[in-house]
């Protein structure tokens, strides 16, 4: 992820979606971002569906919640009422026996 999202950012995340990465702060175990605008809450604000809005940032933790030796942190979203959606992956290193466990992402 932290090779291939902010390649795919170089060329633009489309339309309504800006980004802030912080490639230069982060350990070799960490890779984290913000959402500052997002289309999803564009359009849901816009129609008085917020309650949808987050079902969509829902998806997020269902997508990266599972990901093998890899904690998925969120704390807010746009959709939520968050200034941002922030994304915060941290890898754990198995063969360590370190003993972590998911955190619980809104």
């Amino acid at each position: 992820m932290k090779k291939i999202l902010p390649f795919g950012f170089r060329r633009g995340s489309g339309a309504g979606w800006r980004y802030t990465l912080h490639l230069d702060e982060d350990p070799k175990d960490r890779f984290h971002f913000e959402c500052i605008e997002c289309l999803y809450r564009h359009i849901f604000h816009e129609w008085n569906l917020m309650k949808l809005g987050a079902m969509f940032c829902h998806s997020d933790v269902i997508n990266f919640g599972n990901l093998p030796y890899t904690d998925f942190r969120r704390t807010k979203t746009l959709c939520q009422g968050g200034d941002c959606c922030d994304f915060d992956f941290i890898r754990h290193d198995t063969d360590a026996g370190d003993g972590w466990e998911r955190s619980k992402s809104v």
